[in-house]
């Protein structure tokens, strides 16, 4: 350049300040971030601190690294951004500490900032490759999220995901750090912790220790309360309810009645949180069969009411019908209005904005599981009905059998499509909670299936389903050691109870060969009932298999009627009904059929002399009353006729 000449400002340039411009617009002291330039600039434009509480430079920091675009390329159906961004700088912001960082993309044109975490676009970067090999190009297309966007909520998650980070790592820090040389501090840096000294334990868990269990890190939270003594949490209200919160979730209901009740004694004003222990105690008391699920239903709706946060709202909807569910009888049809309710939880999830990351996925999961259960319900009234055709030698319309089928199979499809998203979900999120609760679920579902066909004597074809119940008693035991280690012991001993059921149903009713130790399964069942207090879990199998065979070498079936003896009217109502679909009858039909039940369930208790028998006459197929007679066995003499069950057995003295 000459004497005369004069700087230019290229275009390159305008977009870099326009950039800039408005990151730090938008990440500024008063949205809780100091946004400091990284000079000189050696992978990182941006250092970034936290400012927590509003007013406290944490000395939590982040990288972030912006790029503007003058013509966003959108790609996979236009859901991501793609970039060609420096292979050598990716590598540089996810070997940063913790928090790792940020990658931000300016759209020039829409003026709207792009952002995404740098461990989720390494994570996409590997699913899309077979292999690693692009780690060795100066350079890689990267894909951010065209739904990321750094507005008002966008800023909001980023300063909550790396806030509770960093919350994490000191975490870790403070707990093992000692272990491998480095030094501990406490949370707020401000002197030497101490993690072996009760009173900096205390302070962690009344300062963090809801933030944790509403980030369902309960592994953390139980691990610190369990240091604490007895004596020590029942002198702090604080304490108490995080104790009750904590053992509750683990399953030690007792341990958790107690220090609930302490703490509702402790007279402590901490009206804030007064939903979320009134929800506590009923879970409590659930958990103790000191209330029935319609008990619980009744009044968790009545919490739900006054609450408003939107997380706690959903996880209550999510029980209350999970409750109903639980509460139908095996003569209850499952309502479509469950499946509407269910179908809106789902939708208020994804379109949640303040429930972020593994919380709602975790939320996904519980109400997947409510999807899972209605749909076997649909599914095994269906072929209940299909099978007392079958005993009643009335064959269903082929037209009719091949509808239930494509049913049967759109269900399962959904159920697993679902489970499959949530499955990236829980990849993307790194949710080891959302990974055994996912295993849980498979196996959970499969061994409610399994009982259903047993329960119907339906068998299945032995190559592949063999290969499928070993994968899912795999499952239920990979959740049981996943839970373990998350200290959810609750859930961990259903699992394990899961998988002890599955090898019973395999080793028992399909005489399936395996590997797995049930003799091992039992000893760790016992030894988690003796510590955690668990009231002893039944296995259900031997019993149902029992109560088959016996079914199957029965050959008095005019004798079935002396099971009705023992059902409720409801039930009646339901058998009847499914007779009146099977036998195919006018709707006109099911008063007099429902009336013939009934006369059955009569004598079934009335008589007690093996001699006398109760025969129909039944000449019009249910389009008139049934009439009955009362004959001997041995010497055929015969009562008159009457629909009045109860007249004929009074006649005779009964």
């Amino acid at each position: 350049m000459a004497f005369a000449d004069t700087p230019q400002i290229d275009r390159y340039s305008i977009n870099s300040n326009r950039s800039e411009l408005a990151l730090e617009a938008a990440l500024n002291q008063s949205s809780g971030f100091i946004c400091r330039k990284d000079i000189p600039d050696k992978g990182c434009d941006y250092d970034i601190e936290l400012i927590t509480d509003g007013t406290n430079a944490s000395n939590w920091r982040f990288g972030l690294q912006l790029k503007s675009v003058e013509k966003l390329t959108l790609v996979a159906n236009n859901e991501y951004v793609s970039y060609s961004f420096e292979t050598s700088r990716l590598g540089y912001l996810m070997r940063r500490p913790l928090g790792a960082g940020a990658i931000a993309l300016y759209s020039m044109v829409s003026d709207v900032i792009y952002f995404d975490y740098v461990d989720n676009i390494y994570n996409r970067l590997m699913e899309e490759r077979d292999s690693t090999d692009w780690m060795q190009n100066d350079s890689v297309n990267i894909r951010i999220p065209i739904s990321s966007i750094l507005d008002t909520h966008g800023i909001s998650e980023l300063h909550r995901t790396f806030s509770n980070r960093f919350l994490r790592g000191s975490v870790l820090l403070a707990s093992h750090g000692d272990k491998y040389g480095l030094p501990t501090t406490n949370i707020t840096g401000e002197v030497k912790y101490d993690w072996n000294n009760l009173e900096d334990i205390k302070k962690m868990l009344r300062e963090y220790g809801l933030l944790l269990l509403n980030s369902y890190d309960l592994t953390i939270v139980y691990d610190l309360i369990s240091q604490v003594s007895h004596k020590e949490i029942c002198a702090d209200p604080e304490l108490l309810k995080i104790a009750a919160i904590t053992y509750c979730e683990v399953g030690m209901y007792a341990e958790a009645s107690l220090y609930n009740k302490r703490f509702t004694k402790s007279g402590a004003d901490l009206l804030s949180d007064s939903l979320t222990m009134e929800y506590v105690a009923l879970k409590i008391d659930l958990g103790l069969g000191k209330i029935t699920w319609a008990e619980f239903s009744d009044s968790a709706k009545l919490v739900v009411l006054r609450d408003t946060s939107e997380q706690n709202a959903i996880t209550v909807e999510i029980n209350l019908i999970f409750s109903e569910l639980a509460e139908l009888k095996i003569n209850d049809d499952a309502s479509s209005d469950l499946l509407e309710r269910i179908n809106s939880v789902f939708e208020r999830i994804d379109k949640s904005e303040s429930i972020k990351g593994s919380v709602k996925v975790m939320l996904k999961i519980w109400n997947a599981e409510n999807y899972g259960i209605f749909v076997d319900r649909i599914s095994y009234n269906e072929i209940t009905n299909f099978k007392l055709q079958e005993t009643l030698g009335v064959t269903a319309p082929k037209e009719d059998r091949i509808e239930y089928v494509q049913r049967a199979i759109n269900r399962s499809s959904n159920f697993l499509a679902i489970i499959s998203k949530l499955n990236e979900e829980v990849e993307k999120e790194k949710s080891k909670l959302g990974g055994a609760y996912l295993r849980a679920l498979l196996s959970r579902n499969f061994l409610s299936k399994e009982l259903e066909n047993i329960a119907l004597n339906i068998t299945k074809s032995e190559d592949s389903h063999r290969s499928l119940i070993h994968n899912r008693i795999s499952l239920a035991l990979d959740a049981h050691d996943r839970f373990v280690l998350l200290n959810h012991y609750r859930e961990a001993y259903t699992s394990l109870c899961d998988a002890l059921e599955l090898i019973k149903v395999s080793r028992k009713y399909y005489r399936y060969e395996d590997s797995f130790e049930e003799s091992k399964g039992l000893e760790i069942k016992e030894k988690m009932e003796q510590e955690f207090g668990f009231p002893p879990y039944k296995m259900v199998i031997e019993n149902l298999l029992e109560k088959v065979k016996n079914s199957a070498e029965s050959d008095n079936h005019a004798e079935d009627y002396k099971s009705l003896a023992n059902f409720t009217d409801e039930q009646l109502e339901w058998f009847a009904k499914r007779l009146q679909n099977a036998m195919q009858l006018a709707p006109s039909c099911l008063v007099n059929v429902l009336a013939e039940l009934k006369a059955y369930r009569i004598f079934a208790k009335r008589c007690t002399n093996s001699n006398i028998e109760l025969l129909q006459l039944n000449e019009t197929g249910y389009l008139e009353p049934v009439r009955f007679v009362l004959r001997t066995k041995d010497t055929n003499i015969q009562s008159v006729e009457s629909q009045d069950v109860e007249y004929l057995l009074q006649q005779w003295g009964m």
